[in-house]
């Protein structure tokens, strides 16, 4: 077996070998910047100000209502990475 997911990353996948993807679970997610930009937001007199030409949790509600069995429980906003708590219900 390949150290590869499908020969194409550099780094094996990180997904449980038993674990049912499709079963009622809460998922952690964490998205990042790539090169420690500040993509989300600046850090302004200890609180975040998000950037104004995008709303960094849209694309996540415009998944949600696409998925009727995923809905958000939280949502951590930072300058280099949103994190997500994400609750799938079947």
């Amino acid at each position: 077996m390949s150290d590869r997911f499908q020969d194409k990353y550099r780094i094996p996948s990180a997904r449980l070998r038993n674990w049912d993807y499709g079963s009622d679970a809460t998922y952690y997610v964490t998205i990042c910047t790539q090169g420690r930009e500040c993509f989300f937001g600046e850090i302004i007199n200890n609180g975040i100000n998000a950037m104004p030409c995008m709303d960094a949790t849209h694309g996540i509600d415009v998944t949600h209502n696409c998925r009727d069995a995923m809905h958000r429980v939280s949502t951590t906003l930072m300058p280099l990475k949103m994190k997500d708590l994400i609750n799938h219900e079947v």
